[in-house]
């Protein structure tokens, strides 16, 4: 037994249970640093990267039915089992239809949820609201603060007051960070990212564990799914380009617990009764070849994946969404994120500053291999994404 214990995968695959995460294998070696498993096969030139999370878990589903329960029943499930297995909840919102699902789960079924924690460079939004023309570009998506997240969260503080809501301004924070050189002390969720948000939170979520046992609860993340036209099968697969975030921003420990809403071992089935919801919804869609069109994010190898942040899917999976509440579209751009793009404002910071910036992204790349980062407009923008082997369903 003991010899047992010291096998790397069943080490690796203890680790992703206890912080709900995923990680990354080459040559025999595991990792939970995305850039330390890319640097590592380049040092190698071993690309056989493979990306695993909670396999074992979601392989043992039987995948050829559809769970029998409602999906608005499940996210109530979920919710408390969330609630029942801790003393203090706080919910990670940033007015988002994932995360406004999360909070209208708690809400709409009277499960007690003790605080609200929303983060954005407000300092930073309000210098540059003069630049906001409601067009929905991945640019403007700082500007969910006073068009989605504000207004929600003020509308609660009325109709729900026994909620704690704080909110985090990271502008003066992030600005101080990088120009005292001290953006490394800070956790980096699959990016230099200098926003603090899971720096600031875990102060917040340590400190509430005067109450007990602490749950940090997030809204990520909508279902993966592809289509092969040929076989007429789908697949539900989980990409590290959304999973990287959840490595690097864990926040669990003995007594705070990450709990991934949506992504996670504790209830595998409400993924799967989601990813059933898309698929009936897409075998309709195919009916009108214009709207089915409208839904394909890209076609690889002649399978068929889908813009998983479009409106359509957000109605479908969330029902008590607002469809007119304002959203600007997603990037891939993970090293300058739009949401981060303020840094590089001239009225905002200042030389050193963006200089910083820059020079850490060049320290998380060093070392790794050209070919593993996606490129737009000849610049680097991230890292390659990498995703589990598919449940066909």
């Amino acid at each position: 037994m003991a010899n047992q214990t010291q096998n790397p995968l069943i080490l690796a695959e203890k680790f992703s249970l206890e912080k709900s995460c995923g990680y990354w294998k080459v040559n025999n070696q595991y990792f939970f640093n995305k850039f330390e498993c890319l640097r590592y096969a380049s040092s190698i030139k071993n690309y056989e990267i493979t990306y695993h999370f909670h396999d074992f878990i979601y392989k043992s589903l039987d995948w050829s039915k559809e769970p029998i329960d409602s999906l608005q029943e499940m996210y109530k499930q979920r919710a408390q089992q969330i609630r029942d297995g801790h003393d203090y909840l706080i919910l990670s919102f940033s007015g988002g239809a994932d995360s406004t699902n999360v909070l209208d789960s708690f809400i709409n079924n009277n499960i007690k949820l003790d605080e609200i924690y929303c983060e954005y460079p407000i300092e930073a939004i309000e210098k540059l609201k003069h630049k906001f023309n409601n067009i929905k570009d991945p640019k403007h998506i700082i500007f969910e603060w006073f068009m989605a997240a504000e207004p929600i969260l003020k509308r609660l503080s009325i109709t729900n007051p026994e909620i704690k809501i704080t909110l985090q301004s990271d502008t003066q924070k992030c600005i101080e960070a990088i120009d005292n050189s001290e953006l490394y002390k800070y956790m980096r969720p699959n990016t230099i990212n200098p926003l603090t948000r899971y720096h600031t939170l875990y102060e917040i979520a340590r400190e509430k564990t005067k109450y007990g046992k602490v749950a940090v609860i997030t809204g990520l993340d909508k279902p993966r799914i592809a289509y092969n036209p040929m076989s007429e099968a789908f697949y539900s697969v989980f990409e590290d380009f959304s999973n990287g975030f959840i490595n690097q921003g864990n926040l669990s420990s003995d007594e705070i617990t990450t709990e991934h809403f949506y992504y996670t071992w504790r209830y595998p089935k409400l993924n799967q009764k989601m990813c059933f919801v898309i698929k009936n919804a897409l075998l309709e869609a195919m009916k009108t070849p214009e709207l089915y069109s409208s839904l394909l994010l890209k076609t690889r190898d002649g399978i068929h994946i889908y813009d998983m942040h479009k409106d359509f899917f957000k109605k479908i999976l969330y029902e008590t969404w607002d469809l007119n509440i304002w959203q600007a579209q997603k990037s891939g751009n993970i090293f300058y994120s739009p949401i981060t793009q303020w840094v590089f404002d001239k009225d905002i910071t200042t030389d050193k500053t963006r200089e910083y910036y820059n020079k850490q992204l060049l320290e998380l790349i060093e070392g790794i291999d050209d070919h593993l980062f996606n490129y737009e407009n000849g610049q680097k923008i991230a890292p390659i994404n990498f995703v589990t082997k598919a449940n066909i369903f």
